[in-house]
């Protein structure tokens, strides 16, 4: 069973759930689940799609009906600096640049795994895009196994 007192946040501090909906703590809140549906803009769920949507497929979590044939250079949703954890501050850069070279690595991921085989792919390549070598097989495997249940069911 996941416990979300065992986890840390990017400081090594005990994470607790971060939204203005909701108060701190370190539980999951199930009533939010599908909040970001009814609040975020299309071209925000198209892009947290682009960026989530391999990991949504494999846990089995719905994606919205916006999609993106692409990863967006410009126009890329950014957090005010002031908004974020200082520890994610320390980590990522937030500029624009910095944000659209990492939207292409995001459609990069999405091309790996529309790939039908990935005896090509430098082993480097996927480890800099899903960290393991093993987290991609089952993202990818997830993939098309959710696809072929759609289409069996006509979807």
């Amino acid at each position: 069973m996941i416990d979300p007192r065992r986890y840390v946040d990017g400081a090594g501090n005990p994470w607790s759930q971060n939204s203005s909906f909701a108060g701190k703590g370190q539980a999951f809140d199930k009533d939010g689940i599908h909040r970001w549906r009814e609040i975020l803009r299309p071209d925000e769920q198209a892009y947290l799609d682009m960026l989530c949507g391999p990991e949504m497929t494999l846990h089995r979590y719905s994606r919205s009906k916006t999609n993106l044939t692409e990863a967006p250079v410009v126009g890329i949703p950014r957090l005010e600096d002031e908004r974020l954890a200082d520890w994610i501050r320390g980590l990522f850069p937030n500029d624009a640049l910095s944000l659209s070279v990492q939207s292409q690595v995001e459609g990069l991921r999405s091309r790996l795994l529309a790939m039908p085989s990935s005896e090509l792919i430098d082993r480097d390549v996927v480890e800099g895009c899903f960290l393991k070598e093993q987290i991609f097989r089952s993202a990818r495997d997830g993939m098309r196994e959710n696809r072929s249940h759609a289409g069996e069911l006509g979807e």
